[in-house]
Order: C-alpha cells, then structure tokens, then sequence
C-alpha cells in the first residue's frame, strides 16, 4: 500500500514498529519465509485496516487517492461492493451472475469543488457441458479506459471534468477433450462531455480515444494433466473521435507447467 511504511514509522500505533515488524522492513526477504509470513500476518492485517480506515493528515486520508492535475484530494476511502449468485444444474453446469459498484468523492486541490467517480459492472457466466459463456458489461463516471481515475486525456475533459464510459465483454470457450477452443471480444466506449465541443462549425476540436476494442482467440493442448500447450491471438484497436485508427496484433505460443 502505498505510505504505508511512512505512516507506520511516522504516525502508527505506538509499538507499530517493534520487533517483528523491524525485522520486516531489514529483510524484503520475509514473504517468502513461511514462518515470518505467519508471524505478520495478524498484525499486518490490524495496522493495515487502522491505515484504510482511521488514519488521517489533517481530516483528509492520510494517503488520498488522487487524480493528478485536476482532484487530488478526497476524505473517505472509495466505497465499493459485490453481489454474486451461483446455482448448479447437477453435473451438467452451471449459472453465475453478478453485480457490483463504487463510489468515490473527489475534490479540487484548493477549494471545495468537488465531483464524484463512480460506476457499476454486471455479468454472468453459463456452463453447460462442453459450452462456457461469459458477458458482463460496465457503466460509469472518471472509469477510465484501464482503471478507475486512470490520469489521461480520455478521463478528463481540459476543463478537468470526468467523463463517462461504457463497455462490454464476451467470452466462450468450447471444451473438446484435452483441446479447449476459446475466443472473445471486448470494448470500451468514451463519451464526451459537454466542454468537449463540437464548435460553431460542428468540429471537435480536441481529439481522445472515441473507443478501444480487444479481441482474441485460441486453442490449448492439455498434453498432460500438468502440461498445456497454448496458441492465442489478440487484436488491439483503438479510435479516435476525428477518426484516426490504430491496430495492434500481438501472436503467442507457449507452454504451462504446473505442479
């Protein structure tokens, strides 16, 4: 996390930094030692929950998250929650749904303007027999086009106003002994904003990604029960709301091991 450390030495709960947690911070070495790891996780897990919950500069979190260059600072933690249903068809299949959300509030660096991030995710999956589908879609507000308050030109209008996203996923796959055939699709849609023109001769002034869009698609040999060879191929495509285009193809092969 990040200012985690700073806060411990800093500001945490008196004895915060006594042995053993000294001894975490000599040797970067210790999640791999079972033993050590044991030995921290209980009060690692209390002083991080003091951390994302209690601990402030000022009234603010003591590290905020923060959208550089326009809101930087914000007062709770970001909100955020799952609901997801599950049911069998014996040994035939099954049925996923879900559903879920966030709400952040944000503010300007000087000042108490302020605007809120936010947005909801659904889907679901069905498996009958050989036969998987998956599809879930996303709505929401300063989403970003790879991650929630992503910094860029796409989240944020030159006013520094949040825009709106939308997008939507599928994937299937078809199981045919040791061979699995998958293939899927996915895009992500921004929407401008009203700063964001069009001028009085119907022109955008200011060109963002209008759209990216993924799609992929393969075959895996599962040779043995702890070896699976693989061949996939995903397409980039992005766009642009004055129509420039940009492709990626990116091929793959290799080989998992497992045990």
């Amino acid at each position: 996390m990040p200012r985690f450390r700073e806060w411990l030495e800093t500001q945490g709960p008196a004895g915060a930094t006594d042995v053993p947690l000294k001894a975490m911070f000599a040797n970067r070495g210790w999640s791999r030692d079972a033993g050590a790891a044991a030995t921290l996780r209980v009060p690692l897990l209390q002083l991080a929950a003091h951390y994302l919950l209690e601990a402030k500069r000022g009234r603010r979190a003591f590290d905020p998250v923060a959208l550089q260059g326009a809101w930087e600072r914000t007062n709770l933690p970001r909100g955020e929650g799952e609901l997801t249903f599950e049911m069998a068809f014996g040994t035939a299949g099954k049925v996923v749904l879900f559903g879920n959300g966030g709400y952040q509030k944000l503010y300007r660096r000087d000042g108490n303007e302020s605007t809120a991030a936010a947005g909801f995710g659904y889907g679901g999956r069905l498996e009958v027999g050989p036969f998987h589908l998956g599809l879930a879609g996303h709505y929401g507000k300063g989403l970003g086009l790879n991650y929630a308050l992503e910094p860029s030109d796409a989240t944020l209008d030159t006013f520094g106003e949040l825009r709106k996203f939308d997008g939507y996923y599928g994937q299937a796959q078809v199981v045919a002994g040791p061979v699995d055939f998958f293939g899927g699709a996915g895009i992500t849609r921004v929407f401008l904003g009203p700063n964001d023109g069009p001028d009085q001769n119907g022109v955008v002034v200011h060109s963002v990604v209008k759209s990216q869009l993924g799609i992929n698609g393969g075959i895996v040999y599962h040779w043995r029960s702890f070896l699976h060879l693989d061949f996939d191929y995903f397409r980039a495509q992005f766009a642009w709301f004055l129509g420039e285009k940009q492709a990626v193809n990116a091929y793959n092969a290799g080989m998992t091991y497992t045990w």
